[in-house]
C-alpha cells in the first residue's frame, strides 16, 4: 500500500511545481457500500497532505444510497453515508436516480444535513438543490454543473413514479447548453453528471463547453484516459471499489486543462483507522445480522434469481412469477442468510403486483425487453418462476419467438412494481397491488423452507 501511494503521489507531484494545480478525487454510484470508505479516506488525506486541503476537491457522481442495509435501514435511515461524506469533507455531489428511492421528504432532509452543495441543474421543484457551483482553488476558477438522468419514458429518472410527483426534469443537453456563457467566465468547466457513459460522450459532442465530465449511473470503469474533443470523461465503476484522481493545471494564466487522470483501486490502500472505527460502529447492528435461515450449498447468480422468483410465486399462489435482472442486486449467497442479505438482494422496497397475461402477451414482454436490451449491449432481463423459456433469435440476434414451458393460454402472474410500471407490455383485465414487499416474502420463504437446496440452473435459453 505504501509503495502504491508513493508512486501515485510522485506522479502527481510533477504537477505540484506548476503555478496552478488542483487535484480532483471523484466517486460515483456508492450505493451505500461503505466498507472501502476508510481506504478512500487514506487516499484523500494523503493527497491533502501533499497538496494542501485547498488544492484537493472531493466530488461524487450520484447514487449514494440504496444497496446496503447498514446504511439504508439505519436509524435514522440513510444518514450514515451523509455522516461519512461530511466527515471526509466532500465538496460537491450530483443527484442520481436512486437518491429519490425513499421519497422527496427524506431526500430533502438528508440534503439539508449535507455540509456540501448537491447539484441538479435539470431538477426542478426539489428544495435544497443548486443548479451549479463556482469555486476558486489555487487560482483556478471552476464552474460545476450538475446533470441528472431524465431518460425514462416519462422524462424523469427511473424509479417509482410517486417519488417524482411535482418535479420536472428538463432535457439534459438543452440544460447544459444554457451554461455556455458561464464557461466564458471561468478557467475550467466541469459537468458533474449522473446520466451514464454513452450520454456523457453525447454531452461532450453536442455541448462542447466542458473540460471535464465526472460521470455516474452506468457503473463504467474508465481505467484509461477517455477524451472527446477537449473534454475528458471519467467514471469509477460502482460500490466504492475505485476512485478517480484527476489533475487539473493552468500555466501562465492560460485556460486550465486536465493534465492526467487515473483510476485508483481502493483495496490496494490501507484503511484509515479513524474511518474504520466509524464504519465498524455503523455496521454493528445485531438486528440485521440475525440469521433468518440457511442454505445447504452456495447459490450462484442463477440461484439467487430463482430464489427471488420462487419465493414470489409460492407466496402469491400464481402460475408465473417474474422479476427483472437489474432488480436482483446480490449474485452469490451461502451459509446462513440474514436480514441484511435479504435486503441486499432487493434494496428497493419493491412491492408485488398480480395480473393475468395471455401466452402472447408474456412472449411479447420477453421479446420486447430482450430486443431493447440487445440494442444497449445487454441481454436476458426477464427472470421467471413457474415457467422456463427459450428465446429464438434471427441472424441479427433479435428475438423472433419465445417457447414457454409449460405452455398455457392464460397465466396468473406476479411481478414487482418497478417491472409493472416501467416496462411496456399488455395484460388482461386489471392489476392488483398486493402490498407485499419482496423482502418480507423472501424472509417468509427462507424461514419456512430452511435449510434451502439451491437451484442454480438458468431457466432461460437463447438459441441462434
Amino acid at each position: 500500500m505504501k509503495k502504491f501511494i508513493l508512486v501515485l503521489l510522485l506522479g502527481l507531484l510533477t504537477d505540484c511545481y506548476k503555478v496552478e494545480t488542483v487535484v480532483v478525487v471523484s466517486t460515483n454510484d456508492i450505493h451505500s457500500s461503505i466498507d472501502n470508505f476508510p481506504r478512500l479516506a487514506t487516499l484523500v488525506d494523503s493527497l491533502r497532505t501533499v497538496y494542501g486541503r485547498h488544492r484537493v476537491l472531493l466530488l461524487d457522481g450520484g447514487d449514494r444510497w440504496t444497496g446496503d442495509p447498514f446504511v439504508d435501514l439505519a436509524e435514522p435511515p440513510l444518514y450514515p453515508i451523509v455522516e461519512l461524506m461530511n466527515e471526509l469533507g466532500y465538496d460537491l455531489a450530483v443527484l442520481g436516480n436512486h437518491e429519490f428511492d425513499w421519497g422527496q421528504p427524506l431526500l430533502e432532509e438528508r440534503v439539508g444535513q449535507m455540509k456540501f452543495p448537491v447539484l441538479g441543474a435539470n431538477v426542478k421543484g426539489l428544495d435544497g438543490i443548486k443548479e451549479y457551483e463556482v469555486l476558486k482553488r489555487d487560482g483556478i476558477r471552476f464552474a460545476f454543473v450538475g446533470l441528472t438522468t431524465n431518460f425514462s419514458p416519462d422524462h424523469r429518472p427511473e424509479g417509482k413514479a410517486e417519488h417524482f410527483e411535482g418535479l420536472s426534469f428538463p432535457d439534459v443537453f438543452e440544460t447544459a447548453a444554457e451554461y455556455a456563457p458561464l464557461a466564458e467566465q471561468v478557467d475550467c468547466m466541469v459537468a458533474l453528471t449522473h446520466i451514464g457513459f454513452d450520454r456523457d460522450v453525447e454531452l461532450a459532442e453536442r455541448v462542447p463547453i466542458f473540460d471535464l465530465v465526472i460521470g455516474g449511473d452506468s457503473h463504467t470503469l474508465l481505467d484509461t484516459l477517455v477524451s472527446v474533443g477537449k473534454t475528458v470523461i471519467t467514471q469509477a465503476e460502482s460500490r466504492l471499489r475505485y476512485a478517480t484522481v484527476t489533475t487539473i493545471r493552468s500555466d501562465n494564466n492560460q485556460h486550465a486543462r486536465v493534465s492526467r487522470s487515473e483510476v485508483v483501486r481502493l483495496d490496494t490502500i490501507a484503511p484509515s483507522p479513524r474511518f474504520a472505527e466509524l464504519v465498524a460502529h455503523i455496521k454493528d447492528n445485531p438486528r440485521l445480522d440475525a440469521p433468518m435461515g440457511e442454505l445447504r450449498s452456495p447459490m450462484d447468480e442463477h440461484g439467487v434469481d430463482n430464489l427471488v422468483t420462487d419465493a414470489i410465486r409460492v407466496y402469491t399462489g400464481v402460475d408465473v412469477a417474474l422479476y427483472h435482472s437489474g432488480g436482483v442486486r446480490l449474485d452469490t449467497l451461502a451459509g446462513a442468510v440474514s436480514m441484511a442479505d435479504i435486503f441486499r438482494i432487493d434494496p428497493f422496497l419493491s412491492e408485488i403486483y398480480t395480473l393475468r397475461m395471455t401466452a402472447g402477451q408474456l412472449k411479447g414482454l420477453i421479446m420486447g425487453t430482450f430486443n431493447s436490451n440487445s440494442k444497449q449491449g445487454g441481454s436476458v432481463d426477464i427472470l421467471p418462476s413457474g415457467v422456463s423459456y427459450v428465446i429464438e433469435t434471427n441472424e441479427a440476434g433479435e428475438a423472433v419467438d419465445v417457447v414457454l414451458t409449460p405452455s398455457a393460454d392464460l397465466y396468473s402472474v406476479a411481478m414487482p412494481d418497478y417491472l409493472f410500471k416501467n416496462y411496456d407490455f399488455d395484460f388482461q383485465g386489471t392489476m392488483t397491488d398486493t402490498d407485499y414487499l419482496v423482502t418480507s416474502v423472501l424472509e417468509s420463504y427462507i424461514g419456512k423452507h430452511s435449510p434451502l437446496t439451491p437451484d442454480n440452473r438458468s431457466r432461460v435459453i437463447v438459441e441462434n
